[in-house]
């Protein structure tokens, strides 16, 4: 059965899913919920379609610092990422298809966003060299200060990448398990949900999985260590959610405009698509 999925459909399947869900579970709640009938497969294909134009509006958007915006209600908004100036560096083993492979997290620690999350092969040298080149390219801004844990490979690829106008700094505290910074609370609450996750099976889906999970830790999930505010919320010093229209919601009406005014724009540069719907139609409707 081909139907679309209402915005509200959409933001209840990613709640549940990065909330820890399985997606047998959220199948069986959906059809007692919405009366329809949704199987795992096609839950995993939306949450992977929703994820990649999301996390490509949201990157527009914090790279466009200095330009404001307005959609829906003339709600005007400004994505502008205001770090500290120290970040933290370092990396969570995931399993995929029956092997590990490191996210290496790059996080401001005033703020607790996370700024870039790469899933690597290994964490060599260059895997890390290359997580801060997209961290420096991201932020267009050197830290003061980048504190990681015990891997060799980190004091060069920070000397490298910052070509020596950030100091690296070897931060680790010596306990049960050898733990690393703060960083080590993020990866905490990473890890509980990566456990009931069954989308981490495909090198495929894999990685947009991921970003999902990181749109959710810094646009949605609320944190007591940060006074019951979401990292990005922190980072933009504006908020962006509240009850009515907060979180996916507000992510997905994000997207939204950003399909309408710059994927638009695009497109009427570049000519038509001959009639051909856009393949973000059914879940941005109604937003």
């Amino acid at each position: 059965m081909g139907y679309n999925l209402t915005l509200c459909c959409i933001v209840f399947i990613l709640n549940e899913f990065y909330g820890g869900c399985s997606l047998r579970r959220i199948s069986v709640n959906f059809r007692e919920i919405f009366s329809l009938p949704i199987s795992p497969p096609t839950i995993l294909r939306r949450i992977a379609d929703a994820v990649r134009i999301v996390d490509e509006a949201v990157t527009f958007f914090l790279k466009a610092r200095n330009s404001k915006h307005t959609y829906g209600k003339k709600r005007r908004f400004c994505l502008r990422l205001q770090l500290g100036k120290i970040w933290e560096i370092d990396e969570i083993f995931i399993r995929l298809e029956d092997e590990k492979y490191p996210l290496i997290v790059v996080r401001d620690l005033k703020t607790g966003f996370i700024i870039v999350a790469l899933l690597s092969e290994t964490a060599s040298y260059e895997a890390i060299k290359q997580a801060l080149s997209l961290t420096k390219a991201f932020v267009r801004k050197y830290p003061a200060e980048i504190r990681g844990d015990g891997n060799p490979a980190y004091p060069r690829a920070v000397r490298v990448v910052f070509r020596g106008k950030t100091k690296f700094t070897l931060h680790k505290k010596v306990g049960r398990k050898g733990m690393n910074q703060s960083i080590e609370g993020t990866f905490s609450g990473l890890r509980s949900r990566l456990k009931t996750m069954r989308g981490l099976h495909s090198r495929e889906l894999s990685p947009i999985i991921i970003k999902g999970l990181i749109l959710d830790y810094n646009f949605v999930r609320v944190s007591d260590v940060l006074g019951g505010k979401t990292p990005a919320e922190m980072a933009l010093h504006w908020k962006p959610i509240d009850c009515k229209v907060g979180g996916w919601r507000f992510l997905l009406g994000l997207a939204k405009y950003y399909k309408r005014t710059v994927l638009g724009c695009k497109k009427q540069k570049h000519g038509s698509n001959n009639g051909n719907q856009s393949s973000l139609d059914p879940f941005l409707i109604d937003v």
